[in-house]
């Protein structure tokens, strides 16, 4: 019977050659995590983001029921319960059942659907007010 003698300098020289090999081909990419990290931030980051100045805010709408209204203003409350303050002025448009409308008829308890402008001191104008109901 007949055995193979393995010299320990020559696995030493096959194990060199091999990390060589591994080497020259380039390490496995490992930056898996590190690239989501990475991501992850540039995306919180880009949510984060503060409004510039002098940008418009876009128009909204706001559904809910009157609560008050007073020296050119209309608070309503929100199905969430938070109130909304919004500033009515000349060119907002209230549209009733019958039409067009005059503020009067913004009584407490009346449910409307307002398109909210933003205003460049922060606050919010009611452009349209369409009012529901009796």
């Amino acid at each position: 019977m007949i055995r193979a003698v393995v010299h320990a300098e020559s696995v030493d020289l096959r194990l060199s050659a091999d990390h060589q090999l591994r080497s020259r081909v380039g390490p496995s990419f490992q930056g898996g995590p590190l690239l989501m990290g990475v991501a992850l931030m540039s995306i919180l980051l880009t949510a984060c983001a503060h409004h510039r100045a002098g940008v418009p805010f876009a128009p909204w709408q706001l559904r809910g029921t009157v609560v008050d209204v007073h020296d050119g203003q209309v608070r309503v409350r929100h199905k969430s319960g938070q109130v909304v303050d919004l500033v009515i002025d000349e060119r907002t448009t209230i549209i009733g059942s019958e039409g067009a409308a005059t503020p009067s008829l913004l009584t407490h308890g009346r449910r409307v659907v307002i398109n909210v402008e933003p205003l460049a001191d922060g606050r919010g104008r009611a452009a349209r007010v369409q009012v529901f109901g009796t």
